[in-house]
């Protein structure tokens, strides 16, 4: 089935929630490895995650406290239901029982900058819910810029392509310690040995807290037309229109564990950025277009996310927000999931 206008959310603006940006970021997954594209212009971040990596909790061993199950069991039978509630918890608190719930713990951010300066135009976000595409586009004066990504279901890779429409002045690309905003990111940089270095010509970000968790990304320039180098531990890329790079999550939470599995799969990928987009967008639109939910028949749903949302709260909800909830819905549950998978 071919996509539609229904298919596309479209943004005019950035990421703008203040200190949860990933609020408002368009998703892209798997069901196991997932990021959350910002859509800045000149220092986007793309946050990346992994379903199995949790951290800082804990749970000791369950006490015997048979006897409050029975005296629960006999509260519940009188239909005394408030003081039956608390007597489970209170009695397994009263023999020291202790459990702190585990949080999702971010792999980290890929930063990307650009060096172009100046106003831009133009600006557009979308994401492609049929393929799992999340697009980034603006002008720089004449020079139009787009920046591509998705999460590949058939390799388990991060894609990401930069194009520009002449050889723009240069990017930077890194990997770091994703910040929450909030005090998990003091005790995060407090409690975790970060190294960001160059491992032959692939660029690899790794992480260790002191819980035993280690986690990092690898990454690896798959197209280039310009300029490579390295600084800062960042790759730059100088005189560059057109480049894609992958990346690959390991970690203790991850069947690829080290670094060295990481770049050694990196190494293997072949073929081209939209060769890559097609092999995924196969599986991810099957599964996407299983299911359909029209309200109306026109194809001109070319309204932004602020668009629908403005007519909304002004007591005028459009046919078409609905469509794009019910989609995105669907489009989360498929790109968020798979057998197995937390």
């Amino acid at each position: 089935m071919e996509k539609t206008p229904k298919d596309i959310l479209y943004s005019n603006i950035p990421a703008s929630w203040y200190g949860d940006l990933w609020k408002e970021a368009f998703p892209s997954g798997n069901g196991k490895t997932g990021i959350s594209v910002y859509g800045a212009v000149k220092k986007e971040t793309v946050l990346v995650n992994h379903c199995n990596l949790w951290h800082w909790g804990k749970r000791s061993d369950i006490p015997y406290v048979s006897s409050a199950f029975r005296e629960t069991k006999k509260l519940l039978k009188e239909s005394r239901y408030r003081e039956a509630d608390p007597l489970i918890a209170r009695a397994l608190l009263d023999e020291g029982y202790e459990a702190e719930l585990y949080k999702p713990c971010p792999v980290g951010d890929i930063c990307i900058e650009m060096v172009e300066e100046g106003s831009f135009s133009k600006y557009r976000r979308s994401l492609d819910m049929s393929t799992g595409e999340v697009s980034v586009s603006w002008n720089y004066g004449e020079t139009s810029y787009i920046r591509k990504c998705f999460v590949s279901r058939e390799k388990d890779i991060i894609v990401l392509n930069i194009v520009s429409s002449v050889a723009n002045p240069g990017v930077s690309v890194g990997m770091r310690l994703h910040e929450t905003y909030r005090d998990d990111t003091v005790r995060m940089k407090a409690e975790t040995d970060i190294t960001s270095a160059m491992a032959g010509e692939n660029l690899v970000y790794k992480a260790k807290e002191r819980n035993g968790n280690s986690f990092g990304i690898a990454c690896r320039i798959l197209e280039c037309d310009g300029n490579i180098g390295s600084e800062k531990e960042c790759i730059s890329l100088n005189d560059v229109s057109y480049a894609t790079l992958i990346f690959k999550v390991f970690g203790i939470m991850d069947e690829v564990r080290t670094e060295t599995e990481a770049v050694r799969i990196l190494n293997s990928v072949k073929g081209s950025y939209k060769e890559l987009k097609d092999e995924h967008a196969r599986s991810h639109s099957m599964l996407y277009h299983s299911a359909g939910f029209d309200l109306h028949d026109t194809q001109e749903c070319q309204r932004s996310n602020e668009e629908l949302l403005y007519l909304a709260y002004n007591d005028n909800v459009q046919k078409e927000l609905y469509e794009k909830l019910w989609r995105y819905g669907r489009y989360l549950f498929i790109s968020g999931t798979a057998p197995d998978m937390l």
